[in-house]
């Protein structure tokens, strides 16, 4: 799958003849191109004609009349949608919003990035150092993050999530969000013990957040898994191994703690 111009993706490879269209869902790269086609189709929808060409600024012209307007969900419900569900859009969305209320300057990945390095020092008291951050959802293989410095802001969360109340809208497993059904941490018999975030591309299989161990403690852990590749012929196969590496991880964090 290539990402191209104007959200569109071009998809390559094999399919078994199916009497069902295939369900796909991609995440929308250009948030500005998306809206204005949107915007164009509710004009000619509406009757309402222009002409000339529609300009994107980012300095606003003199105050005009409002037509319409919408208020999105409180932050919270946004944020747990987010973590739940792995929202991409509502995770870069949310990233560059930071950027521009942190900043005061333009949302963009750089403003977002230095935003989260900015509040993370100041507040949390962790300092990324080399890590980059170059978007909010973590689409980008440019992203890095050394597993300690996570475990750094893995237990800032835990120290102060009476006021952050923020575990509680990591998917649990066996229950909800990406969780709902990852069979390692099923097969661990963890179901409704383990509350974490995950993180997946082709050949990168993560995982961060809090498990609640047999003596009732809460811990923290960090599972970073990348570069995971199988031979073509064992690809109908190739989750047994992260299954059974998952299983016994899991297992042997929550008997052991």
């Amino acid at each position: 799958m290539v990402p191209g111009d104007l959200n569109r993706y071009t998809l390559t490879g094999c399919l078994p003849q199916r009497s069902e269209p295939l369900p796909l869902a991609f995440a929308i790269q250009d948030g500005a191109s998306y809206a204005g086609v949107i915007l164009k189709s509710e004009l000619t929808q509406a009757g309402i004609t222009y002409s000339g060409t529609l300009l994107r600024q980012t300095l606003a012209n003199d105050p005009g009349t409002v037509l319409a307007s919408t208020q999105s969900a409180p932050l919270h419900d946004l944020l747990r949608i987010m973590l739940k569900k792995s929202d991409n859009m509502i995770a870069d969305t949310v990233f560059r919003t930071i950027g521009h209320a942190r900043l005061g300057v333009p949302g963009t990945w750089r403003a977002g990035s230095d935003a989260v390095r900015q509040i993370l020092r100041q507040q949390a008291g962790v300092d990324l150092g080399n890590t980059i951050i170059a978007d909010g959802s973590g689409l980008s293989r440019h992203n890095l993050i050394a597993p300690a410095t996570m475990m750094q802001v893995l237990q800032y969360i835990a120290q102060h999530d009476n006021e952050l109340n923020f575990i509680s809208m990591l998917p649990l497993a066996g229950h909800d969000g990406s969780l709902q059904y990852r069979a390692g941490l099923h097969q661990a018999g963890v179901d409704g013990k383990v509350s974490a975030k995950t993180g997946s591309l082709q050949g990168v299989y993560n995982l961060a957040g809090f498990i609640t161990g047999a003596s009732g403690q809460k811990i923290a852990f960090v599972q970073y898994l990348s570069g995971y590749a199988v031979p073509p012929a064992d690809q109908r196969n190739r989750r047994i191994p992260l299954v059974r590496f998952e299983s016994r991880l899991y297992k042997d964090l929550y008997q052991n703690n």
